[in-house]
């Protein structure tokens, strides 16, 4: 994948982009009302059958990461860029505002597609 949550040995939590496209930040570390999370979409190993990953820097950003996949509103953007004769195997990197442990906005922070997987 190339984007992942990270956890380091100072205790801090961030998203990691492993490649990031011209304009995307390499990592997004978690602040206290901003936080990120990580949606893939991928084909499994030798591809055999289909994993759903969701990740995030806290339970607010997996809450909206969930809320991302199950709005029809939120994932109608994304869903126009990504859609193609199947729906293409996907990574989404989220950026999420909370206030008090209340999830907020998730908007995307950077994509892949990788419609050529099955």
């Amino acid at each position: 994948m190339d984007f992942t949550v990270k956890f380091d040995s100072n205790a801090s939590i961030m998203v990691v982009n492993r490649a990031p496209a011209a304009g995307e930040q390499a990592t997004h570390p978690q602040m206290n009302s901003l936080q990120y999370c990580v949606i893939g979409y991928l084909s499994g190993p030798n591809h055999n059958g289909i994993a759903l990953l969701i990740e995030g820097a806290g339970a607010e950003a997996r809450e909206a990461a969930g809320n991302f996949l199950l709005s029809g509103n939120q994932l109608s953007n994304p869903e126009k860029t990504l859609r193609g004769a199947k729906f293409p195997f996907f990574e989404v990197s989220l950026k999420v505002t909370s206030v008090q442990a209340i999830a907020l906005t998730a908007t995307v922070e950077a994509y892949r597609t990788y419609p050529n997987s099955y």
